[in-house]
């Protein structure tokens, strides 16, 4: 099952799956407020990271704390205080971008991060403490501290509001034709909040198409191409297994499995295109498709989001093939039968018989 894809630009995730969708934040960002290193004291980092690991982020806390992504549960008009950690596990101070961005569902059906300037929602809860600026220098070896408040406005719409917070290491380097180019190095942590309220779970399937795709060669099966999109019409993100039926009047009937989707956001949308080879013409199928979504611990159950539609599979070639055969097999019998009906021919008196008899 192949997915293409489309997003709208709203965030939300449940806790259940974020953080296998969120971990790798490697997305290029445009610059938000950030506090320097001299907002909080530098303390060493821990030891033991991998060589090629130069900075990093994540939850502030003690060396231990098991956060590996913020997860709060608030009441609209609620505000919070936090920190997050920044890394500088190399030798040399660092010039870092601290950055918050909503996250939504990408083209490969995966969570990503928005760049900053379309934040409008839980990107734009967000102020770090100290005054704004767009770089922080962190120190060698050093780990830095940044306080932020989290405020949720008071009409914050209910459910899941997903982002996430990232760190930023700009480069420049140079093009086999000579011209700068930026070449970012980004590290994020997930950000998820659920804002109080009625929590709606809802998976839809719409506008479900189909179409046969049949061979020439009447020997050879052809295709079924069906697609469809797969929207989160409620406001708590989903995990969505899919699935692809095929029910002919005649035979030919099978059951295909989709790819799963971790994380569909609220609002989002993905379009998902799926060809099912080897489908011999047998006139007529019912196509299906099924989205299944999976509630995490806690989270009301969507319904099974379903669709079917029909399409024509007429075996135009094996069609013509039998019309030929039956031609042939008409004239055939035609020439059967008019060798039949001409009968024994009389022989023929010659003319010298005749001048005698007269």
């Amino acid at each position: 099952m192949t997915r293409r894809p489309t997003t709208r630009p709203r965030a939300g995730r449940s806790v259940a799956v974020l953080l296998a969708a969120l971990l790798p934040l490697l997305v290029a960002l445009v610059a938000a407020p950030s506090a320097s290193a001299a907002d909080a004291t530098p303390q060493p980092v821990p030891s033991g990271q991998p060589a090629a690991l130069t900075f990093g982020i994540r939850p502030s806390g003690e060396t231990g704390d098991p956060r590996s992504a913020f997860r709060f549960r608030l009441e609209p008009g609620a505000e919070v205080t936090d920190a997050v950690s920044v890394f500088n596990y190399s030798t040399s101070p660092l010039t870092l971008k601290l950055y918050v961005a909503d996250a939504v569902t990408n083209d490969s059906g995966d969570v990503s991060l928005l760049p900053r300037a379309t934040a409008s929602d839980l990107a734009s809860w967000i102020a770090f403490a100290g005054p704004s600026k767009s770089a922080m220098i962190v120190p060698a070896r050093t780990r830095v501290d940044v306080p932020f408040t989290l405020a949720v406005p008071a009409k914050a719409t209910p459910g899941d509001h997903i982002g996430g917070v990232a760190v930023v290491m700009p480069a420049k380097t140079v093009d086999a034709q000579g011209n700068a180019v930026a070449v970012d190095s980004v590290v994020g942590v997930p950000l998820s909040i659920r804002v109080g309220g009625e929590a709606v779970a809802r998976v839809e399937v719409q506008q479900l198409a189909a179409r046969y795709d049949g061979a020439w060669q009447p020997w050879r099966s052809g295709s079924i191409t069906a697609t469809y999109r797969l929207v989160n019409s409620g406001n708590v993100a989903q995990t969505v297994e899919q699935s692809l039926a095929l029910a002919g009047i005649v035979g030919g009937s099978r059951v295909i499995d989709g790819d799963r989707v971790e994380a569909l956001l609220p609002g989002d949308a993905i379009d998902v295109e799926v060809v099912v080879p080897d489908v011999w013409p047998l006139v007529r199928y019912d196509v299906t498709a099924r989205a299944v979504p999976m509630a995490a611990p806690g989270d009301p159950l969507a319904d099974i989001g379903t669709a079917t539609v029909a399409v024509w599979a007429v075996p135009w070639p094996q069609l013509a093939v039998l019309l030929l055969l039956g031609a042939l097999a008409v004239i055939a019998w035609l020439l059967r039968a008019r060798g039949r009906g001409a009968g024994p021919t009389a022989p023929s008196t010659p003319l010298s018989e005749l001048v005698e008899s007269a």
